[in-house]
């Protein structure tokens, strides 16, 4: 029986390839950045908003509970649908709730 006798060469190869597979596994599976990131939310609530504003012209009278409904029921389709995380459904859902108001100053300028 033959033994192969490790190197220390062979073994550091190994320790480096192995290092910068984990650091491209980490650099994959990291969060975004957070510039990035706000940024993705803020056109992510951009297209919501769009889309609620859409459905709240659908609806023949438009109260401030049937406005917040309609933007709980996107909230959920997107974090359903995995376009927003858990996380940030408070931050957003408060923040299109909020334009509630710039809402009725436009329908009533019209």
């Amino acid at each position: 029986m033959t033994v192969q006798k490790t190197t220390k060469k062979g073994t550091g190869k190994k320790i480096l390839a192995a290092a910068i597979l984990g650091v491209l596994a980490g650099m994959l599976l990291a969060p975004k950045a957070g510039k990035k990131l706000r940024k993705d939310l803020k056109n992510i609530a951009q297209k919501m908003e769009k889309e609620i504003i859409r459905q709240a012209g659908r609806t023949k009278k438009l109260t401030q509970g049937k406005y917040e409904d309609i933007v709980e029921t996107m909230v959920n389709s997107y974090t359903k649908a995995k376009k927003i995380k858990k996380e940030d459904v408070k931050a957003i859902t408060r923040n299109l709730k909020k334009i509630w108001i710039d809402l009725v100053k436009k329908i009533k300028s019209r």
